[in-house]
């Protein structure tokens, strides 16, 4: 569950645009929705996503010490520019990339965390009935929170 500014696209709406459009290497979202839609500025969202296991840092130290991983680390970056890729074409951008936003699971990568994702493009397929399912109109986000930044910090 989390806290966001009613200006601010709600996680689970990123999610279903991203799903609608068949990006890859996402997480698979099982349920999600708002417990709250306004309460002083702000609503309650919930997400479940499947366990797309680790960080991408204890991950790649977890891996045996002596073979040649450069395989792995170009397989993995390859995924994650896949992803990002496919979302930028859809008019998402994710804004918050960082080590503990890409997980890795039996090899596999995903990009978690897109509760700063800005969509860029309101025109594409669903945009509009996805806002509307989330009750929020884009001409307000369009130029409100999401236009700020405060994701991960190192």
């Amino acid at each position: 569950m989390a806290w966001s500014p009613t200006n601010q696209v709600p996680e689970g709406a990123v999610y279903d645009l991203l799903c609608l459009h068949n990006a890859r290497h996402i997480p698979k979202v099982f349920d999600r929705g708002l417990l709250l839609e306004n309460l002083n500025g702000y609503r309650l969202e919930y997400l479940v996503i499947e366990n797309c296991g680790q960080n991408i840092d204890d991950y790649l130290k977890g891996l045996l010490i002596g073979t040649d991983h450069g395989p792995i680390v170009r397989a993995l970056v390859e995924q994650v520019m896949e992803c990002l890729v496919s979302a930028r074409s859809i008019g998402i951008l994710h804004r918050d990339i960082s080590s503990g936003n890409i997980a890795v699971r039996d090899g596999i990568a995903t990009v978690i965390d897109w509760g700063y994702a800005k969509i860029i493009d309101y025109s594409i397929y669903g945009a509009s009935e996805i806002a509307a399912h989330w009750n929020f109109d884009p001409k307000d986000i369009e130029y409100g929170f999401n236009n700020a930044l405060t994701g991960t910090s190192f």
